[in-house]
């Protein structure tokens, strides 16, 4: 308890301070003059005990934590001492209660540009099993940047985890890069072996081998854009979008808008593709009155306007020819979300309206030329994300993320996603025809590999080899 009153007090006294415009509250050791060029800072505060182990102990690992964060991130980041902090903390003060949000207001108070918190658990019926998760947030936005999980049994266990986590923490908010590719490639391999959902088709097999990565490319008249990866929380706290997670994803290129009429029918004539299902009865659409097959308008054949009526097994064939794949879901959120923010829908958390996706049917009633509503791109330029037509994605349908895996490689049953005409397949992303909750960057709903219709399409995605 004393451990825990003395947190509680340091987090008011942080929160009332007060920082002088004309003064530098962080007095630079001599040991890091070096560094004291460096912009971004990183505070550290100490552990939150719950697992009731003694103090000496929680000290000694929250030293340790802070020590460690300097080692790791001394080229990137100025790790604030305890002189620093404790120079921002006025006398007398006391708090109760302060967690979460009010963690990060903390860095906001310390001139913090990143902040790392710690809570210590004790599970299970032993005596000394012990659970540290840490969180690494960015201070300006809130947003929690990695989040790692540690189990031990003594002190010592932890003390030999620490540094690794560091690590994994710098590198997984993309404070650091990554200190070895091929530990990497083998770590990858690992998630790969110990998965149930054996996911080894998601990352394409045409990669694009350059040391200066283009922030888009141009491939058979599709337009792709750069995501730059790292680690984001994915889902929401809904039933069928839940549990939230936190997912590590990498840098990949994603088609700017939805596979256009154009572009598909190019497959179609180069004898790859089949041609979309607009004729023979078997595309599910909305008639203004009721559900119900039959033959495609016009309105919907045109050039720009975004391919419908093909199953999920024609539209990995087109992601195919151009050397790509569907994305996986884990991608494609990350990519709706401008890079795995915390956004509703793509551009963010204002409300929906016709001027930034189409939906609804009372926009125009039909689909429109892709990117015909620009207010409603994603930062980094993708169209349609929401609305228009719904996105098939790589994926196997499961009802919700019991069991998912922390990475971006697909969920699937089959070693190459690949899955019979009355299999359960993922889609993405709204549509013309319905309402705005179905557009938001978490919905998800599945439907048989074979269906087609005129509320779903697709994009691609195309991996990069650094």
């Amino acid at each position: 308890m004393k451990c825990r009153s003395f947190l509680f007090s340091f987090f008011f006294l942080c929160l009332s301070f007060t920082l002088k415009a004309q003064e530098n509250p962080f007095p630079t050791p001599k040991s890091e003059i070096v560094s004291s060029k460096k912009s971004e800072r990183l505070a550290v505060l100490q552990i939150e005990n719950q697992a009731k182990i003694p103090s000496s102990d929680l000290v000694f690992l929250s030293t340790l934590l802070q020590e460690e964060m300097q080692v790791k991130g001394r080229s990137k980041v100025l790790v604030m001492t305890q002189e620093n902090i404790l120079s921002l903390m006025p006398p007398n003060q006391q708090l109760e209660n302060c967690v979460g949000v009010c963690e990060v207001d903390i860095g906001r108070v310390l001139g913090a540009t990143y902040l790392v918190t710690g809570k210590l658990l004790k599970f299970g019926s032993q005596k000394n099993n012990w659970r540290l998760t840490l969180r690494l947030h960015e201070t300006k936005n809130g947003e929690l940047l990695s989040s790692k999980t540690i189990k031990a049994s003594s002190i010592e266990e932890f003390e030999s985890q620490i540094p690794s986590i560091c690590q994994t923490l710098l590198t997984e908010a993309r404070i650091l890069e990554s200190v070895d590719e091929s530990k990497d490639q083998v770590k990858d391999q690992k998630l790969v072996a110990n998965d149930p959902f054996t996911p080894t088709t998601t990352i394409p097999t045409t990669t694009i081998p350059t040391t200066t990565i283009p922030s888009q490319i141009q491939i058979r008249n599709i337009s792709l854009h750069l995501i730059k990866g790292r680690s984001f929380t994915m889902g929401s706290h809904l039933e069928q979008e839940s549990p939230k997670r936190l997912v590590n994803v990498r840098d990949f290129y994603i088609s700017k808008t939805e596979i256009t009429v154009q572009q598909y029918m190019d497959c179609v004539r180069a004898d790859i593709c089949n041609p979309p299902h607009w004729d023979d009865q078997t595309c599910w659409m909305w008639d203004g009155y009721k559900w119900t097959y039959g033959v495609v308008s016009n309105v919907f054949r045109q050039d720009y306007m975004p391919i419908t009526c093909i199953s999920w097994h024609e539209a990995k064939k087109f992601a195919q020819w151009i050397g790509g794949d569907l994305p996986t879901e884990a991608q494609w959120e990350y990519a709706a979300k401008s890079g795995g923010k915390d956004h509703q829908y793509p551009w963010g958390n204002d409300e929906p309206s016709c001027q930034k996706l189409n939906y609804n049917y009372t926009c125009i009633s039909a689909t429109s030329p892709v990117c015909s509503t620009p207010q409603g791109n994603t930062l980094q330029g993708l169209c349609d994300m929401s609305g228009n037509v719904y996105e098939w994605v790589l994926d196997d349908w499961y009802e919700n993320y019991q069991g998912a895996p922390n990475h971006e490689l697909a969920r699937c049953k089959s070693p190459t996603c690949e899955i019979k005409d009355d299999g359960m397949k993922l889609y993405r992303g709204g549509s013309w025809i319905h309402l705005s909750t179905y557009a938001t960057t978490s919905f998800r709903y599945g439907d048989k590999a074979s269906s087609k219709s005129l509320g779903l399409g697709f994009r691609i995605v195309k991996s990069i080899q650094k």
